[in-house]
Formats: structure tokens, C-alpha cells, sequence
């Protein structure tokens, strides 16, 4: 579990964060994503079995999704999807049965957009 926490961070978010672009983004913005995303990294440490990380994409994950959906819908969408979509890379996520739980929240900010 410890490596799928380590991964959740640093594969599947940092990985989101290094492909957006901040082209036309005022730096009062770039900070608000900041701040998302140190919120989304700080709920590595609420995960310790597969079900708290299920819980964790389900309740936290969609919740900071809505945060920065209200004041930058775009970048919510293609921030939020590229993590989840990074998720589903992971052999852990594989290996843990989680696939189901990430296509499941991927569809759930799908049909917020």
C-alpha cells in the first residue's frame, strides 16, 4: 500500500501537473491550483488499505475536483482526468482491484463537466 500512496503522488499527480498549461492563467489562479493540489497530495496520508484509498477518490478527490472546478472548470477537467487516467496505469491499482474505483470516480467528474 505504501507504494501506491507513493505513486498516487508522484506518478499520477505530479505527472497531471507537469503536462497542464499555464497559458493564460492569472498567478492569483496558479496559486488557487497550487493550493488544490497540495490538498490532493496531503490525502496520500489518509490512505492505508485499498478501501481508504477507494474512499479517498470517492469523498476527498471528487470534493477538490468541485473546489477548483468552480473557479477553473478547464483546468479541473484536464488536471482531475489526467490523474485518474494515470491511476489506471499503476500496477497497483491493479493489483489492489482498484481499476473499477478509478474508471468509477473518471466517470463521476466526466458527467460534472
Amino acid at each position: 500500500m505504501e507504494r501506491l500512496r507513493y505513486m498516487f503522488v508522484r506518478y499520477c499527480i505530479n505527472r497531471a501537473y507537469m503536462k497542464l498549461s499555464f497559458d493564460g492563467l492569472s498567478a492569483e489562479d496558479v496559486n488557487y491550483l497550487d493550493s488544490v493540489v497540495s490538498q490532493l497530495k496531503d490525502l496520500e496520508h489518509t490512505v492505508y488499505s485499498h478501501d481508504d484509498f477507494a474512499s479517498m477518490l470517492r469523498g476527498p478527490f471528487v470534493q477538490l475536483y468541485e473546489t477548483l472546478a468552480e473557479r477553473l472548470p478547464a483546468v479541473a477537467r484536464e488536471f482531475f482526468t489526467d490523474v485518474l487516467t494515470n491511476c489506471l496505469e499503476l500496477d497497483e491499482v491493479k493489483m489492489y482491484g482498484l481499476v473499477d474505483v478509478v474508471k468509477e470516480t473518471l466517470y463521476r467528474i466526466s458527467s460534472k463537466l
